[in-house]
């Protein structure tokens, strides 16, 4: 895998940056674009949870690498699942999916508002 470039100091994936998360973007063999990362405690929202502003940060670090339907497809829908399924297995409460869900809503809304009209 090749390894795409990045910014120094980037919230995201900066290699310089002491409070950066580090993720690194890798073109595989296919032609795809990788990217895994976790998540540091500190940058927790409620407890165990990402905080919504370090997941919009990897939101709009991964546009730069993936058109939208790419983007609902594989971060969007799969999270929105997660949640449900942590709310059926009783690990978040109702309330805490609702909010999250709604997040996740209103991210998609918000860069579907930021494409270009044609």
């Amino acid at each position: 895998m090749k390894k795409l470039p990045g910014s120094r100091n980037c919230f995201v994936c900066g290699r310089e940056n002491p409070c950066s998360l580090k993720m690194a973007f890798y073109l595989d063999e296919a032609g795809d674009v990788v990217a895994t990362t976790t998540i540091p405690d500190q940058y927790q929202g409620y407890p165990g949870m990402a905080h919504g502003g370090v997941i919009t940060a990897i939101l709009d670090e991964t546009q730069k690498y993936f058109d939208l339907l790419t983007i609902f497809e594989e971060v969007i829908a799969p999270a929105l699942e997660l949640l449900g399924e942590a709310w059926y297995r009783g690990e978040i409460n109702i309330a805490t999916e609702h909010i999250a869900t709604g997040y996740m809503k209103g991210k998609l809304l918000s860069m579907l508002k930021n494409l270009p009209m044609v």
